[in-house]
């Protein structure tokens, strides 16, 4: 191990030696929190030698002149701080446990953190694990920040201050445990049906399993076990089935899982009542929080995915101006229900007009026969020329307008059809209004 330079370093060196002499044959194994195999060495404890350890740890604190080292356990050669941090902390045991980080220069410590019980962590808390990357020691986060609680090699088991310790703490890296892994399906759960939910990625150690869920699911069994029963009801909607592992050290980390309750319910819409040919996308959700089947009428399309809680769709088609049905099907093990929207309106035309029909005013736009943009994002210095005829031929509304798109009040127009005609570059375009108060 990289440890400071001790006042007492002839004596460390020659116990080093003894430590290399006596451990070479003695080795066993213990096992990660996920079933990996960890090597670990025997001790060679004997009075003389805890009683030299002893003496040493005492006259390296008071040499440094440190305050916080607060002595919890007597020196062994039992365990060390890999193992103490690691597995001692997690209820295993702390007799012939000492763990090196590497054996034959092969990785050991690090099946801890890979592919396994931890992961790292920037957003450190208590519970969690340090591992000095450039000591090649490892310690325990406390409640109480910079404080931590590690074991200094053969030496004693100490509560102190992160760079109060024997073990070079210019390089940390903190770990947290693992999300748990919540097996069964997240298929809808029918009426009076059970269904069981386990956790069973962590094999070799003791853990505290608290399992909650949400109406409309209710819990039969379990909680306190790795295995959580929960049934269905009459009532449909989404629920969350939770679990929250604690470690024996009083680590914790949690999971959820979304859980679908009865037969799927009449999808809702949220959707635009308008919808150009622009070249834009539009958005359409199900607001029930339920996944949906989307299907459009051409000249509406969809864009991506036409299958969850929300779709993109997109106009085309020269020349339509019209409604257009949507069709949302929900439908899981329980059930089929759809859905039908067809009062979408749907304008390809180069005349647009926007509400159609309308009340107080309409909002008048061009698109550009060769682009397909919309005039106002072309040029915003020509002259429009908009007219208004009523059913009768006669003109109600005449006016030169600049930028391509303009809001027109409809206020004074009594309820029935009209033509609008917008004249540019020589050319008239001409579509109905519907003036409806």
């Amino acid at each position: 191990m990289k440890a400071k330079i001790y006042t007492f370093r002839n004596l460390i060196f020659a116990l080093f030696l003894m430590l290399t002499a006596i451990t070479a044959n003695s080795q066993g194994t213990i096992q990660t929190p996920m079933g990996q195999t960890i090597s670990v060495l025997n001790n060679w404890d004997t009075a003389p030698l805890i009683a030299a350890w002893e003496a040493a740890a005492a006259a390296e604190i008071s040499r440094n002149k440190w305050t916080t080292p607060n002595k919890l356990a007597p020196a062994t050669s039992h365990y060390n701080c890999h193992s103490y941090a690691w597995n001692v902390v997690e209820g295993g045991s702390s007799t012939n446990t000492w763990i090196n980080a590497t054996v034959d220069g092969n990785p050991n410590l690090s099946k801890y953190w890979t592919n396994d019980a931890y992961i790292s962590t920037s957003n450190t808390g208590n519970h969690e694990k340090i591992f000095y990357s450039s000591g090649d020691h490892s310690a325990v986060t406390t409640a109480t920040a910079g404080i931590v609680t590690s074991k200094w090699g053969w030496w004693g088991l100490y509560q102190h201050a992160i760079a109060e310790c024997v073990f070079n703490s210019s390089s940390l890296v903190y770990y947290k445990l693992v999300n748990p892994t919540i097996s069964g399906s997240s298929e809808a759960l029918c009426n009076n049906t059970q269904r069981t939910f386990s956790e069973s990625s962590f094999t070799n150690i003791s853990l505290n399993y608290d399992w909650s869920v949400i109406a409309p699911l209710t819990e039969v069994s379990g909680d306190g076990s790795s295995s959580y029963t929960v049934a269905g009801s009459a009532q449909s909607g989404s629920a969350l089935v939770s679990l929250t592992i604690t470690t024996p050290s009083g680590a914790t980390s949690s999971s959820s899982k979304d859980v679908w309750s009865g037969e799927p319910l009449t999808p809702l819409f949220e959707a635009p009542q308008w919808i150009n040919c622009d070249g834009l996308f539009y958005d359409i959700r199900e607001d029930n929080n339920q996944q949906v089947s989307w299907e459009v009428t051409p000249p509406l399309y969809i864009y991506g995915s036409s299958f969850g809680k929300k779709c993109k769709v997109y106009a085309s088609g020269n020349g339509f101006d019209g409604y257009v049905s949507i069709t949302a099907t929900a439908q899981n093990a329980c059930g089929i229900l759809s859905t039908v929207v067809n009062d979408i309106h749907v304008s390809c035309d180069e005349l647009l007009l926007a509400p159609n029909p309308a009340s107080n005013e309409v909002e008048v736009s061009l698109r550009s026969e060769s682009t397909g943009q919309l005039q106002s994002e072309l040029t915003t210095d020509k002259m429009f020329n908009i007219r208004i005829y009523n059913n009768q031929g006669n003109m109600v509304y005449n006016e030169n307008r600049i930028g391509g798109k303009f809001k027109i009040s409809t206020s004074n127009l009594k309820d029935g059809n009209y033509i609008v005609e917008m004249s540019f570059n020589n050319k008239t375009y001409n579509k109905q209004l519907i003036v409806k108060h």
